[in-house]
C-alpha cells in the first residue's frame, strides 16, 4: 500500500478533536475550483498536534480526489536535489503542471524547521514553476514559516497561518466523551494538562498519575510486560522505524495487530516513513534506557547499529542524509562530548534552534560585536555591515538558538554556501582573502554554480543572558550544524587551540591556505564529505570519541580476518554461510576490508597497520625480506607488526561487519 494512503487510513482510525476552523479553511480551498496556490504554515509547541493535523489535511485531500504527498524534512538533506528526489513521481515534470489545471494537490512537509537550507529555493524557484492554482504546500514547524513568505510580494496574498493552541475546556470535554469514562473531571484534567494534546493523550496510557510524573510512568515495570514495550524501546533509539526494521531488531515476527496497536499508543506517531515516538517522549525514553538499564541499552543499540550499518551500505545516496540523522540520534550520548570549546552534552530543554527571522537582526548584530573575524579579516564596522548583508541575502544558513517561550535569541551560528553571489559579497569586503580562498580550494566559476561547500562565518552568544554557560550555548548550535555535514564540504577558519582540537575530533583536517592579509595565526580546516560515504566518516569519529562506542560482535577471529584478506580478490572464496565472510555477504565484506585500509582509520587500526596490510594482502607481497627495504624492519619485527596489525583489523571488523 502507498505509505501516504496507509498513514491516512491510520488517521481515520485515530481520535481527532478540535481544529475545526483550520479544517474548514482547508476544506473550502479543496472545494474551490480553481483554488489559488498557497503556502500554509502549521505551527506550535511540541506536543500540540502539528503532525496529526497535517495527516488530517492529507485525509481530507484524498477524500476530495486531490493528489497528496508527505515529506519529513528531518529525513532530507536540505538541498534542492534531495527535495526533488523525495517527491513522488506525480509531483514531477510538465505532467504535474497539466494536472494542476484540473486537479488539486496537497504537499505536506513535516518538521519544516529542518528545511531551512532550501526555503528560499522553494519560494523563489520551485513553486513559481507551477501554475498559480490548485497547489497547497502545508509546512509543519515550531514557528510559523508564513511571516518569511509574506515578505515576498508575490506570496503576500497566498498564505495561510495556522498557529495551534492548546485545547479549550469544551474540547477537553469532547475528547473525554469520545475516549470513554475517565475518572478525572474535565475541569481538573484541563487544569493538569493545560489542554496540551500530547499530555492529554498520555493520560490514557498512565491514568491517575500527575502530569509531571506521567512520562516516567510509561516505562514502569507493569508496562514492561506489554508486547509493545520492546518495540517502543527500539523506537526510542531511532527517529523512525518501519515494520520490517522492528522485526529485524526484535528478531521475531511482528503481527499486523501488534504493529497497529503500537501505532495507536498516545506517544507514538504514525507517518508515511513508519512509526516514531513523539520527540519529547523519545528524548526521555532514550535517557531512561541509557541510565536505568545500561546493559540492555548497550545490547539494543548494538542490534540497531548493525542494522543501520547494513541499510546504509545498501541505501541509495538520496537516503544518506536520513541515515545520518538516524546515526546522530542513536549515538547522541557519544557525540555529546564536552571540550574546552563546546559542551555537546548540554540539553536545550527551554531552547530550540531555528531559522533566522528578520526581527532577530538587531540583537544578532549586537551579539556579533565580539566576533573575532577569522573567517573574513575585516574591521569591526565592516564585519557588522557584512553580516547584515548575509542576513538579508543568504539567511538560509543563519541558525538561531532562541528561548521557546519568548522566541528571544541567545546565540546564533552563521555560514554561507559558497556560490557566485556569496563569493561576490565576500570579495566586496576583502578581495585578496576571497581570491586566495578560492585558489586554495581549487574552486572554479562552474563549481560555484552547483553549491556543495559551506563556509562557516561565526558563532556568537548573548553576553547578557546568565542561564547558560558559553560552552553550553556553543555546544547547542554546533550540534545543530551536524545536519549539514553529510554530502558537503565544510570549511572553518580556526585560531584558538580549543576550536582546533574540537574540529579535529570530528574529522576536520588542516587545509593549505595563505590568507593574503588575513590572520597568520588562523588555520583553514576542511571536512570534505562530497565523495565520502557518511559511515566512512562517522565510524572513525565515534571510535575516536569513545572506545566503547561501536558495539563489538564476538565470533570473528584474527585467523578468519587473515584468511579473508588472503582471499580478498578471490570471488569464489567464502567461509561458512553463518560467518560474516560468507559468499552471500561477499561483496560487502570485501568492500569493508578494503575501506578499512583507507583513511580515516577506525581505532585501534593505525596508518602503519593499514600500510602493512595493504602491502601484504592488497599488493600481494609475500617475501618478508622485502620488508627490510619497505619498512626498515627485521624479519622478527615484520612478523610482530603483521600480527599486531591483524589483531587491530580484527577488532575493527568485529565492530563494523
Amino acid at each position: 500500500m502507498n505509505p501516504v494512503h496507509q498513514a491516512v487510513l491510520w488517521q481515520k482510525d485515530r481520535l481527532f478533536i478540535g481544529r475545526q476552523k483550520e479544517c474548514d479553511t482547508v476544506q473550502l480551498w479543496l472545494e474551490t475550483d480553481p483554488a489559488p496556490t498557497l503556502i500554509a504554515g502549521v505551527s506550535g509547541i511540541a506536543g500540540i498536534g502539528k503532525s496529526t493535523l497535517l495527516l488530517k489535511f492529507l485525509q481530507m485531500a484524498q477524500e476530495s480526489g486531490a493528489l497528496t504527498a508527505w515529506l519529513d524534512a528531518r529525513a532530507l538533506e536540505p538541498t534542492p536535489q534531495a527535495f526533488l528526489a523525495a517527491l513522488p513521481a506525480p509531483f514531477h515534470g510538465p505532467e504535474f503542471s497539466q494536472r494542476l489545471e484540473r486537479q488539486h494537490a496537497l504537499l505536506a512537509v513535516d518538521n519544516f524547521d529542518d528545511a531551512y537550507g532550501i526555503e528560499p529555493w522553494l519560494r523563489e524557484v520551485l513553486l513559481p514553476m507551477f501554475p498559480s492554482q490548485n497547489l497547497m504546500v502545508v509546512a509543519g514547524s515550531r514557528h510559523s514559516v508564513v511571516p518569511r513568505w509574506r515578505v515576498d510580494p508575490g506570496w503576500q496574498r497566498r498564505t495561510m497561518d495556522f498557529s495551534l493552541h492548546p485545547f479549550t475546556l469544551l474540547e477537553v470535554r469532547q475528547w473525554q466523551n469520545e475516549v470513554g469514562p475517565i475518572p478525572a473531571a474535565a475541569e481538573s484534567l484541563y487544569q493538569e494538562t493545560r489542554g496540551l494534546p500530547l499530555t492529554l493523550a498520555l493520560s490514557l496510557e498512565a491514568p491517575g498519575i500527575r502530569a509531571a510524573e506521567r512520562l516516567p510512568a510509561l516505562w514502569d515495570e507493569p508496562a514492561a510486560d506489554s508486547p509493545s514495550r520492546p518495540a517502543a524501546d527500539v523506537l526510542a533509539l531511532v527517529l523512525v522505524a518501519q515494520w520490517d526494521f522492528l522485526q529485524t531488531i526484535l528478531d521475531r515476527p511482528v503481527s499486523t495487530a501488534e504493529y497497529h496497536a503500537l501505532g495507536r499508543l498516545a506517544f507514538v506517531r504514525r507517518t508515511p516513513e513508519g512509526l516514531s515516538l513523539h520527540d519529547l517522549v523519545r528524548h526521555y525514553w532514550y535517557e531512561h534506557l541509557r541510565t536505568e538499564r545500561p546493559d540492555y541499552f548497550a545490547q539494543l543499540r548494538g542490534r540497531v547499529f548493525h542494522e543501520l550499518l547494513r541499510l546504509s551500505r545498501s541505501s541509495p545516496q538520496s537516503r544518506e542524509h536520513f541515515m545520518s540523522q538516524q546515526f546522530f540520534w542513536l549515538f547522541r550520548d557519544v557525540l555529546g562530548v564536552s571540550t574546552r570549546y563546546a559542551d555537546l552534552q548540554a540539553v536545550p530543554d527551554q531552547l530550540e534552534v531555528g531559522p533566522f527571522r528578520p526581527e532577530d537582526r538587531e540583537l544578532l548584530l549586537t551579539m556579533a560585536g565580539s566576533w573575532q573575524r577569522e573567517s573574513l579579516p575585516v574591521s569591526p564596522t565592516e564585519a557588522s555591515l557584512f553580516l547584515n548583508e548575509v542576513m538579508t541575502l543568504f539567511p538560509e544558513l543563519v541558525r538561531v538558538l532562541r528561548r521557546q517561550e519568548s522566541g528571544r535569541p541567545v546565540a546564533f551560528m552563521a555560514s554561507v554556501w559558497l556560490t557566485e553571489a556569496s563569493v561576490g559579497l565576500m570579495a566586496k569586503y576583502h578581495a585578496a582573502f576571497t581570491a586566495n580562498l578560492l585558489k586554495a580550494l581549487e574552486m572554479s566559476p562552474r563549481s560555484l554554480k552547483e553549491p556543495d561547500t559551506t563556509y562557516h562565518l561565526t558563532v556568537c552568544i548573548d553576553p547578557s543572558q546568565e542561564d547558560y554557560t558559553r560552552r553550553e550555548l556553543m555546544g547547542m548550535v554546533s550540534r545543530d550544524a551536524f545536519g549539514l555535514m553529510p554530502g558537503n564540504r565544510n570549511l572553518v577558519m580556526a585560531r584558538t587551540p580549543g576550536l582546533q582540537a574540537f574540529l579535529q575530533s570530528f574529522g576536520y583536517r588542516p587545509h593549505p591556505f595563505s590568507p593574503g592579509g588575513g590572520d597568520p595565526g588562523s588555520t583553514l580546516y576542511q571536512l570534505d564529505l562530497r565523495h565520502t560515504p557518511f559511515i566512512k566518516w562517522i565510524l572513525p569519529v565515534l571510535a575516536g570519541l569513545s572506545s566503547d562506542a561501536l558495539p563489538r560482535r564476538s565470533g570473528i577471529t584474527a585467523a578468519e580476518v587473515k584468511e579473508a584478506y588472503e582471499h580478498l580478490y578471490d570471488v569464489s572464496f567464502s567461509l561458512s554461510e553463518t560467518s560474516p565472510f560468507s559468499s552471500e555477504n561477499g561483496k560487502i565484506w570485501r568492500q569493508v576490508l578494503r575501506e578499512m585500509l583507507q583513511p580515516p582509520f577506525i581505532t585501534p587500526l593505525t596508518d602503519t597497520d593499514a600500510q602493512l596490510l595493504d602491502w601484504v594482502y592488497g599488493q600481494r607481497h609475500s617475501d618478508p625480506t622485502a620488508a627490510l627495504e619497505k619498512f626498515a624492519w627485521s624479519r622478527a619485527s615484520y612478523y610482530r607488526h603483521l600480527r599486531t596489525a591483524l589483531e587491530h583489523a580484527t577488532e575493527v571488523a568485529q565492530r563494523i561487519l
